[in-house]
């Protein structure tokens, strides 16, 4: 593998992937159709939004039963930021953002932010971020509603992510070219100046997300069929690597402990594990359907997918498999 270039293919893996079954430790029936999953850690929560729908579910991450349906203002954006201080969750609906109590989970009211459905939240700051709907990276007070930051990006803000002890935002988005290529861009800001540090220019031709490992202070952007690492504070390519698969991730997730990074590929019944240090496959886990979403709960070392047919899993993260290279390239998983 090369630092800072395109890696060679790698020949395919061949292995048996973790049935879901052995590590299981709940199938908890959602309804609907649940997307995206954000998790309080301290206050032992799980918050599951819809693709279609206004409720928000809350799950107890300890007993795993659903302990609440809050009924939202508006049709759900799919976006959740949490703040661990005060456990207070935000969520992003119809032409605004709903702020709901943690402990009571009701919606306390309503901030006039639309900001679609990616969002990132600085609890130092008491600063959300999101997009504003053109090409700008916008942050409010949640205390009041009012904008404090207004950062033009050149591209769409499509996913976020925030380190919240160094209050870096990382950006990821298309440029606004109407027709041909993506223009893939990680656009790096600081959170305390709020002033645009470094654009990174990654020239995929698909939508991809982003995801942090806040212990290495490493940025992962899947980028068509690479993974490509970035220095957290200077945007420099660590390594791209060929992640086995074709097709742009739908979403991504660290695993701080292991320095793992977990993927959910297009259409498959896998949920990847990828080694955060090389981009080299080390794991996979098989479902019973399609995953949608994922994300780590490193309170209780689980991770937590949603399915497209109304469920939510949750299990161990355990040891990486042993995974033997062959002479042919595939990029499927086995």
């Amino acid at each position: 593998m090369v630092l800072g270039s395109l890696a060679e293919s790698p020949p395919a893996l061949v292995g048996t992937p973790t049935p879901f079954a052995s590590v299981e430790t709940a199938n908890i029936p959602i309804g609907g159709y649940p997307r995206t999953i954000a998790v309080n850690p301290n206050a032992s929560r799980i918050y599951v939004a819809d693709w279609f729908s206004d409720i928000l579910t809350v799950v107890d991450a300890s007993s795993h039963l659903v302990i609440a349906s809050v009924p939202l203002p508006a049709a759900n954006n799919n976006g959740i930021a949490i703040d661990y201080n005060t456990d207070m969750v935000y969520v992003s609906v119809e032409g605004g953002i709903a702020e709901i109590n943690g402990t009571t989970n009701k919606v306390t009211g309503e901030l006039p932010l639309d900001f679609g459905q990616s969002l990132a939240y600085d609890p130092s700051t008491h600063t959300i971020y999101g997009s504003s709907g053109n090409m700008d990276l916008v942050g409010a007070d949640v205390r009041t509603g009012s904008v404090v930051a207004n950062i033009s990006l050149g591209h769409w803000a499509n996913s976020l992510a925030i380190d919240p002890y160094t209050n870096m935002i990382y950006a990821v988005g298309c440029s606004g070219v109407s027709l041909g290529p993506c223009g893939l861009q990680v656009s790096i800001v600081n959170g305390t100046s709020r002033t645009l540090l470094r654009t990174v220019h990654l020239g995929s031709n698909a939508y991809s997300r982003v995801t942090m490992d806040v212990k290495t202070d490493i940025v992962y952007v899947f980028v068509d069929a690479q993974l490509v690492a970035l220095n957290g504070t200077n945007g420099k390519v660590i390594y791209y690597s060929n992640p086995q698969i074709c097709g742009a991730f739908d979403s991504i997730a660290a695993i701080p402990s292991s320095n793992e990074v977990l993927a959910v590929p297009p259409g498959l019944d896998y949920l990847l594990v990828y080694d955060g240090a090389s981009g080299a496959l080390v794991n996979m886990y098989s479902l019973p359907s399609p995953p949608q979403y994922v994300t780590f709960n490193p309170n209780t070392n689980e991770i937590y997918v949603t399915l497209f047919s109304g469920q939510l899993l949750a299990f161990h993260s355990v040891a990486n498999v042993v995974l033997v290279r062959t002479r042919s390239h595939s990029c499927n998983p086995p």
